[in-house]
């Protein structure tokens, strides 16, 4: 490796004397994203222009640096592209140091080392508009924690009181800070909370963010859209949605309002109906698809398939426009169910989602197939341009769309099993074997018995994870 940091180096001083010569002192004569890239100026006075080039290699070379460490995932690859520039400056411009593979790899190490000294562990707090429920106060998905606010309000106030203590000579100002977060809060039934460890403060706040609302989505998952269009992490701070229209008829001005509240109502035992056991062993394999799926430095593969699907699926829930959310519900599928490039897109959709979402008690398989195609015919036709997207209908399309997804994920999680969804090497091999397999039981084509626990879950129970 340093064989390619000294030749990128050694290109930025190359562009650097370059852009010196044509006289970096008249900006206002050069291409502006030139201008904007440049190296930090002698003691921290002025700049020296590189030019875009040379920039975006050496952002290239700190993430090719980054990926190599220890620190992959923790640090914010800008953070050290910062401190890169810095140390060519240093000890390239002001110390003029010989650009040998030694030095070059020593300013990046130094760059990478002194980014990962603002390493932090910190605890994030993401208001969410989750439904009424009276029960339970809180509840858990893999690594996040759902609490109702006033349970967050009372975990913190101690917190907030030796917060105000310690400021000294600013708490006007302090106070003034607090209330107006608290006033943001408020308007938020729940607060989820996730601990991030060991990550600069700009990835804990990415992780955190993509965590809570990765969990959020298995919200969505357990319960549909009926029951959580609405639900949100954070974003701005209304739970009433009020209106109004001008209109004119008969050259007389007529008006309408209308008043939403913009939360959901869980069902009815929903918090019972997930200690159940079936279900209670799918919350509990999604939250390890959210850990292991967003794993550093490695996530699991398949996991990661899992949660990309299911953010497919939360943005369909969420998506107001019908047209759109039959897509992501639909490329949600497919993220889990399309394994190659080289067989047949439309078969393998259709005879997979089947299978995975094949109860042998109740289904009829060639049923079960025939809604599969229609759905993934009917998102091409979209998507081609043969049908329209604002088409009146596309009800029973969509209700068929989401119960099919919802079917497909609970299936996966089944078909992984715990041992899938933390392998950390992709066999694609083995899951084609496994999928073909599991098709064949579907289709009562497989000499094997019924295999233990197919009562209870159909086909799913073949998880390519115990083959």
């Amino acid at each position: 490796m340093g064989h390619q940091n000294k030749e990128d180096i050694e290109f930025v001083l190359e562009e650097y004397l370059r852009f010196a010569s044509m006289g970096a002192d008249k900006p206002q004569e050069m291409d502006i994203f030139d201008v904007l890239s440049h190296l930090p100026g002698a003691h921290g006075h002025g700049w020296h222009v590189i030019g875009l080039v040379a920039m975006r290699r050496l952002q290239r070379t700190a993430e090719r640096a980054l990926s190599r460490s220890g620190y992959v995932g923790r640090v914010d690859p800008q953070n050290v592209l910062s401190n890169l520039k810095q140390a060519i400056t240093t000890r390239f411009l002001i110390e003029k140091r010989e650009v040998s593979e030694r030095e070059a790899d020593r300013a990046v190490s130094w760059a990478i080392k002194e980014a990962a000294k603002d390493l932090v562990n910190l605890v994030h707090f993401l208001p969410c508009h989750l439904g009424d429920s009276p029960t339970p106060d809180e509840f858990v998905i893999g690594p996040v924690r759902f609490m109702k606010r006033e349970v967050f309000e009372n975990e913190i106030a101690s917190l907030k009181e030796d917060y105000l203590s310690n400021i000294g000579k600013e708490l006007n100002e302090a106070q003034k800070d607090l209330e107006y977060i608290q006033t943001y809060y408020s308007s938020f039934g729940w607060v989820a909370s996730i601990n991030i460890e060991e990550c600069d403060k700009a990835i804990s706040s990415q992780r955190a963010k993509l965590l809570v609302q990765t969990s959020l989505d298995c919200v969505h998952l357990m319960l549909g859209r009926r029951f959580t269009r609405h639900s949100r992490m954070a974003g701005p701070e209304f739970s009433v949605d009020r209106r109004g229209l001008f209109k004119i008829k008969a050259g007389e001005l007529s008006t309408s309002w209308s008043v939403n509240w913009r939360t959901d109502k869980f069902p009815q035992e929903w918090w019972l109906k997930w200690n159940e056991d079936v279900w209670k062993e799918l919350l509990g394999l999604m939250g390890l698809a959210l850990t292991e799926g967003n794993a550093i430095p490695a996530a699991s593969p398949y996991a990661q398939r899992f949660t990309d699907a299911l953010t497919w699926y939360g943005e369909a829930v969420r998506d107001e426009f019908r047209a759109s959310r039959l897509v992501k519900y639909v490329t949600a599928m497919e993220r889990i169910l399309i394994t190659t490039k080289e067989r047949d897109q439309t078969s393998v959709f259709v005879k997979r989602g089947a299978a995975l979402s094949y109860q042998f008690q109740t289904d009829d398989l060639e049923t079960l197939e025939k809604r599969f195609r229609k759905i993934y015919d009917f998102r091409s036709k979209l998507l081609h341009g043969y049908r329209s997207p604002v088409e009146a209908g596309l009800g029973q399309e969509l209700r068929d769309a989401e119960h099919l997804t919802r079917s497909v994920m609970y299936g996966t999680l089944l078909f992984y099993g715990e041992k899938g969804l933390a392998d950390k090497v992709e066999d694609k091999e083995r899951l084609e074997e496994a999928f073909d397999r599991l098709t064949r039981w579907a289709c009562n084509e497989d000499a094997l018995s019924t295999p233990s626990g197919c009562e209870e879950t159909g086909g799913q129970s073949l998880a390519f994870s115990k083959l």
